[in-house]
């Protein structure tokens, strides 16, 4: 398996799939969107593959996968299959324990650390989970572990990640940021904005990225509530280290 151009880290609703569509200009530019996720289920990778690769069905992507125990296995057969021949490729992820496992695994070029701040992220998710109606799968305490792992795991990697780049949330609504990284890779970042979103409900992000803004979301833009907000601020007044890395230095 040859190295990937490009590796996205970052926790859940941070512009990760924004930037992973942005670079995704099929036939031949393409980042797949959480491989970790999707190797559980044979629907969920035939899901992200099928509309990257138009027509491909069920079976094929299931025997391509057929066999496969671990992630790394999924990632190199599903790159053997239908991902070598491409003139540029990468993955994003948002799973803390994926992180190192997948630098160690791909080799990227360049490897994007994506940041924002918690408590936007925290607010961000909530939204989503009760937009999805996901409030039963999801919970609080959920949430509040999955941000503080993916925290933690974002500090280790840039300063584990010899040459990596930061890019922080803010810095997505200015064009310039995006061509700056697609000048660094050396492929365009032209993709479909909307690319993931479609099949995933996600109506209201959609509308978002169509008008991308300097605007802070409130929270009535979102539909939480003041509860919701005071235990977003805890958890990014409890995210020491990394307000520290990413957002104190300098």
């Amino acid at each position: 398996m040859r190295e990937a151009d490009l590796y996205i880290a970052a926790m859940g609703r941070s512009g990760s799939t924004f930037l992973c569509n942005a670079f995704t200009v099929p036939p031949n530019q393409i980042v797949m969107a959480e491989p970790r996720f999707h190797a559980r289920s044979i629907d969920h990778t035939w899901q992200e593959l099928a509309h990257l690769f138009p027509g491909i069905s069920k079976t094929e992507v299931a025997n391509a996968v057929e066999g496969c125990a671990t992630t790394a296995e999924y990632i190199e057969q599903v790159h053997n299959r239908f991902l070598r021949d491409l003139t540029f490729w990468g993955v994003k992820e948002v799973e803390a324990a994926a992180h190192m496992e997948m630098i160690d695994l791909l080799r990227p070029r360049l490897v994007v650390v994506l940041v924002r701040d918690i408590e936007e992220v925290t607010l961000s998710l909530v939204e989503k989970i009760n937009r999805q109606q996901w409030n039963k799968t999801y919970d609080w305490g959920w949430i509040e572990e999955y941000v503080r792992t993916s925290a933690a795991a974002l500090v280790d990697v840039a300063e584990r990640v010899e040459g990596r780049i930061v890019v922080k949330y803010d810095q997505l609504l200015d064009p310039e940021t995006v061509r700056s990284l697609a000048s660094m890779v050396g492929a365009p970042a032209t993709g479909n904005p909307s690319l993931r979103l479609m099949e995933a409900k996600r109506d209201w992000e959609i509308e978002r990225n169509a008008i991308r803004t300097a605007a802070k979301i409130t929270p009535q833009d979102r539909g939480v509530s003041a509860e919701d907000v005071e235990r977003s601020r805890e958890l990014r007044r409890r995210a020491e280290s990394y307000n520290e890395y990413f957002f104190r230095q300098g």
